[in-house]
Formats: structure tokens, C-alpha cells, sequence
């Protein structure tokens, strides 16, 4: 006799073979307007569940005429960013899988809206566990194209991911989830990021003015350090870094190391000041440049006197040295 978790499991299983000849015997005419309708309204872990199932139990030739249906449908952001709920990003990609699975090349016409749907469910913090599906499934989009590796997907999609995420930037907020959108594509493409320097730099420039959410600026120092630790196969990659240098430091770096009282500002000065040594050991500066004294800023990089034992030790340190000390 079966216990009732088991008996659960059994029925679940026998429901999901049931849901896969529907797949096989009703068209998706029929069963994705009654599915992709429902999901679109709300979105729940047991319509992708369902709708995994309908695609795996489908036809190749039959499902193709609704690929793009099905792949605008999972990249809905009211879908693919509906929750960070372990379960339901689980069935969101176990569509993409099926898909890709099923479908193969076919899947070159919605590459796109495939690959915002696994950098989205990269991006979240609760997806950690699906690590390794998630590079699985990317390689794999990336294999039935003939593309070499996921770089090279990243490469075939740099512009309009950029584009998708450049789009929003100047309401971003440290909710945003493109924040953790760009944190993925920027740190995964590897030196592909290079190609798309100038709308890269300009979301940091618009996002970077003092004026901005703190924590939000704090998270895109962190991403921009972490690309200078390794400019040659990031940032610099093609050599054109050295193009936006001067708005780098001028107008991204030297804004926010200017002191103001408070912990997450002294964070942001430390991220500030270590992007601007990784630039330095990177040698991205010529000697001459490193030399050439800094115009005074409107406001003091350091605080009064009397305000030093409430400022970062480490921040103060950063700003006080010279390259000669160095």
C-alpha cells in the first residue's frame, strides 16, 4: 500500500504523462491559447509545469509555428520575474530545457528570448542551486545553434541585451532587478562586454551620479571592480577601454569619492577607490596619466578634520596615497 506522499508523487506523475499526450494529440493552437492565457494572467508554478509537460509530449514540426508565441510568453517580465520562489523558477526553466530539447536549431528564432529567460533566473539570488542547470542550458541553446560556447551566445546577443537593460536605466533603483541582470551579462560574457563599451559605460555614468540610490551604486562599483581585476579579457578586451577612461575617472570615479558621513557612503568610497588602483595596476594609465594631478573637486575628497574618526579608515587611506607611495 502506498504512503501518501507516495501516492501524491504517483498521481503527480501519472497527471504529467496524461499533460504530455495532450501535447501529442490537441493542437497547440488550441492547448497554448488556453495555457499561455492563464500563465499571462498569473502566472503560477503549475501552469510551467504543465506547459513544460505539453512541449515535451509535442511534435517538433507541429510546435514550430508557435515558438516565438511560446518563447515571448517566458520572457514576459510579469512571467519570467513574477518570483523568486525556488519551485517556480525550477518549472520556468525546465520550459527553456524542453524547449531546447524538443526543438533543437529551431530554437535559433527565439535564441534571444531564451537567453533573457535564463539570465533573468541567473540573476536571482534563490536560483544558486540551479547553477549548473542554468550553464547547461545555456551551453546547449548555444550547441544547437553550432555556436562554439556560451560566449559566443553571449556575442550573437551582446547589443540587445544591452539594449534591453539600457532601456530602464535611468529609473533603476537597488530593487531593480536589472541590476543583477547586468551584474550576470557583464561578469559571464567574458571579453564580450568590450563590444558594447559605450552603452555600458554610459548606464555606470547615469547610474553612478551621487544623486543616485546608494545601494544601487554600491552594487555597480562592485560589478565595475570586479571587471578591472581582469581588463584584458573584460572591459579592455579589444583595446578601447582607453576611449573612456577620462569619463571613467572624471565622471563616475572622482564624484563618489568625495566624503559624505554614513556607512554605506564610506562602502561606496572603498569600491570607488579600489576601482581606481585596479586601474592603475592594470597599467590602463599611462605613467603620465597616473602623474597628472587630479583638478580639485567641488567638494572635499576628504572630510574636516574634525570629522576623520567617523570616516573609513580604508577609504581615507585609499584617497591620501599617491601612485609615488604606492
Amino acid at each position: 500500500i502506498l504512503q501518501p506522499v507516495s501516492l501524491c508523487v504517483f498521481f503527480l506523475k501519472q497527471c504529467l504523462k496524461a499533460t504530455k499526450l495532450i501535447g501529442a494529440f490537441v493542437s497547440p493552437a488550441v492547448s497554448l491559447k488556453l495555457i499561455l492565457s492563464d500563465l499571462g494572467k498569473s502566472p503560477m508554478a503549475s501552469y510551467l509545469t504543465i506547459l513544460a509537460a505539453v512541449i515535451q509530449g509535442s511534435p517538433r514540426q507541429v510546435l514550430q509555428p508557435h515558438l516565438v508565441s511560446l518563447g515571448n510568453a517566458l520572457c514576459n517580465p510579469e512571467v519570467s520575474q513574477r518570483t523568486e520562489e525556488v519551485f517556480y523558477l525550477e518549472q520556468l526553466l525546465c520550459c527553456v530545457e524542453s524547449l531546447i530539447e524538443l526543438c533543437q536549431e529551431d530554437c535559433k528564432e527565439i535564441s534571444l528570448q531564451l537567453t533573457k529567460v535564463l539570465v533573468t533566473i541567473m540573476a536571482i539570488p534563490t536560483a544558486g542551486h540551479l547553477h549548473v542547470k542554468l550553464e547547461d542550458a545555456m551551453s546547449a541553446l548555444a550547441e544547437v545553434q553550432h555556436i562554439r560556447d556560451v560566449t559566443g551566445l553571449y556575442k550573437q546577443h551582446i547589443s540587445q541585451l544591452m539594449e534591453w537593460l539600457s532601456s530602464t536605466h535611468d529609473g533603476w533603483s537597488c530593487c531593480s532587478p536589472e541590476i543583477l541582470q547586468l551584474d550576470v551579462i557583464a561578469t559571464q560574457s567574458g571579453p564580450v562586454i568590450a563590444e558594447v563599451l559605450k552603452d555600458f559605460i554610459s548606464i555606470l555614468k547615469t547610474c553612478l551620479q551621487t544623486s543616485r540610490d546608494p545601494r544601487m551604486r554600491l552594487k555597480l562599483f562592485s560589478i565595475l571592480s570586479q571587471l578591472l581585476q581582469n581588463p584584458g579579457e573584460t572591459v579592455n578586451s579589444k583595446g578601447q577601454f582607453g576611449n573612456y577612461l577620462e569619463i571613467v575617472i572624471k565622471d563616475i570615479l572622482s564624484p563618489n569619492l568625495q566624503w559624505q558621513a554614513g556607512r554605506t557612503a564610506a562602502a561606496i568610497r572603498t569600491t570607488a577607490v579600489a576601482c581606481l588602483w585596479a586601474l592603475i595596476y592594470s597599467e590602463l594609465l599611462s605613467p603620465e596619466e597616473v602623474k597628472c594631478p587630479v583638478p580639485p573637486p567641488q567638494t572635499p575628497l576628504l572630510p574636516h578634520k574634525h570629522h576623520i574618526r567617523s570616516a573609513s579608515v580604508k577609504t581615507q587611506q585609499g584617497n591620501t596615497l599617491s601612485p609615488r607611495n604606492a
